[in-house]
């Protein structure tokens, strides 16, 4: 005999769970990892499955804890701190470019890269300056700039 099992939500025991459709980059490469609890909102890859027959009983809205952890869903972790380590090597690249032929396009690749490295450094700090706001706001829309342009 097979035994029936249902994912439930860790937070209000509800079996009215789905995948997370939220990020369109998930549901393009099918990599559905989280879950979505249709009944208090709560979304986590964790959601335990519990035999049919010990389903625990529903909580109701008013007995939901309203803090509990929000799970950041989207694909942007980590490549800042990637551009920070590859932004040298561009700094490198276009010193190399500068020596070698003393182009003008190295020489801008050169600046778009040092304020690209400066900005993601300063980024650390949490850019509390309004001039540093403007400036790290400037070597992005540069950096962005550069690359439509080359």
């Amino acid at each position: 005999m097979k035994e029936d099992y249902i994912r439930i939500c860790p937070i209000c025991n509800s079996p009215d769970v789905s995948p997370d459709m939220s990020v369109p980059a998930a549901v393009a490469y099918g990599a559905l990892y989280n879950y979505r609890c249709n009944h208090c909102g709560y979304i986590g890859p964790i959601f335990p499955e519990v035999l049919a027959e010990d389903l625990p009983e529903t909580k109701k809205r008013s007995e939901i804890p309203k803090d509990f952890p929000l799970i950041d869903v989207s694909y942007g972790k980590g490549y800042f701190r990637l551009l920070k380590y590859l932004s040298f090597f561009g700094v490198l690249l276009y010193l190399v470019l500068f020596i070698g032929f003393q182009t003008i396009y190295s020489l801008i690749g050169l600046i778009l890269f040092i304020l690209l490295s400066a900005f993601l450094i300063l980024r650390k700090n949490e850019l509390k300056s309004p001039f540093a706001r403007i400036a790290g706001l400037i070597a992005i829309l540069l950096y962005v700039m550069a690359f439509r342009i080359f």
